[in-house]
């Protein structure tokens, strides 16, 4: 940390989430869309033009990128994708994460948490104060959900959730 390169230039413009595939391809999402570096930063590409993208998340060579009302998957580091289209009134997918069962949680504000086995039928979680921030999962399968006034945890994929209180300043 004792000196800094701009790596990506004014190409990414609000940066959300940065990810290493397995491949030391380095991932950046931004507003403007998905960008790959193999070169350590020194050069882009942008590999999902998306404006709007708000996260991303990736597991093995699957990527998942969330903006408005949309995720897109990739199999294969971004090479072709598929998009799943949800309800307008799911708003902007804040996060995404991934259990040992193969379940996808997506955060979204202001409708609350998405959970899909395959990344194509979406089931409303029924989380209360619903504006997701940030999705976390344990290693046990715990989901941590942080909202904009709560911290909650499930441990039974989403079914049901349990405010945290104990120890927390409330907001």
């Amino acid at each position: 940390g004792e000196s800094w390169t701009k790596a990506a230039g004014n190409t990414v413009a609000y940066t959300n989430a940065i990810a290493v595939t397995p491949h030391n391809n380095i991932l950046v999402s931004g507003f403007l869309g998905l960008y790959s570096s193999n070169d350590a930063g020194a050069t882009w590409s942008l590999i999902l033009d998306d404006a709007g993208t708000s996260t991303m998340a990736l597991t093995g060579s699957t990527i998942y990128v969330g903006r408005y009302a949309r995720i897109s998957r990739s199999t294969d580091f971004g090479a072709t994708w598929t998009v799943f289209d949800l309800a307008p009134d799911v708003g902007y997918i804040r996060s995404i994460a991934f259990n040992s069962q193969g379940h996808i949680f997506a955060g979204s504000s202001p409708t609350g948490v998405f959970r899909s086995l395959e990344g194509t039928n979406w089931i409303n979680m029924a989380l209360p104060g619903s504006k997701v921030q940030i999705i976390r999962i344990k290693n046990n399968d715990h989901v941590f959900v942080g909202t904009d006034s709560a911290l909650f945890r499930s441990t039974n994929n989403g079914s049901n959730w349990t405010r945290l209180t104990v120890g927390i300043s409330p907001f």
